[in-house]
């Protein structure tokens, strides 16, 4: 099952790559609010800030003119007590605030990466070991090309 094995390869460096950039995105925004700023007559935005992934929205801001995208970055100079650890729900009637934490995201990213990484772990042992990759089974006294008699599945060179 070679196209199990680049799944789990691809998955747990693409995971392990999303868990960096959360970890990165988290350290930056202890430092700066960074956020990607859609004007139009009424304006959305999409940043990080203090800890914490940012989503303001104005009502009516998809019926506005045509959007202007631009990045803003300003000094935050409040310090790392001043985070946000709780998921928020700020702004007044007219202005939707989201607030979520970067801890979130990292542990929706964490799990199915530190599963594929085990499961990637797992499939090497029992290669190096002489069983199946696929379902486990014994394949000493089998031809080292021959089929699993178990799944099918034939070994990997």
């Amino acid at each position: 099952m070679q196209w199990r094995r680049a799944a789990r390869k691809g998955g747990k460096w693409t995971g392990a790559s999303a868990l960096v950039l959360i970890v990165a995105g988290f350290v930056v925004s202890g430092w700066w609010t960074v956020g990607l700023l859609c004007a139009s007559s009424p304006n959305a935005v999409v940043g990080m800030s203090r800890g914490a992934v940012l989503l303001e929205w104005q009502d009516g801001w998809l019926r506005g003119g045509h959007p202007h995208l631009s990045l803003k970055i300003m000094p935050y100079y409040a310090g790392w007590g001043d985070l946000f650890w709780c998921p928020q729900r700020l702004g007044t009637a007219t202005v939707r605030e989201f607030l979520i934490p970067f801890w979130i995201p990292f542990l929706i990213a964490a799990a199915p990466t530190f599963l594929l990484w085990r499961a990637d772990r797992r499939a090497t042992r029992r290669e190096r070991e002489g069983h199946c990759p696929t379902c486990g089974y014994d394949r000493s006294g089998l031809a080292p090309d021959a089929p699993c008699p178990e799944c099918g599945a034939v070994p990997v060179k």
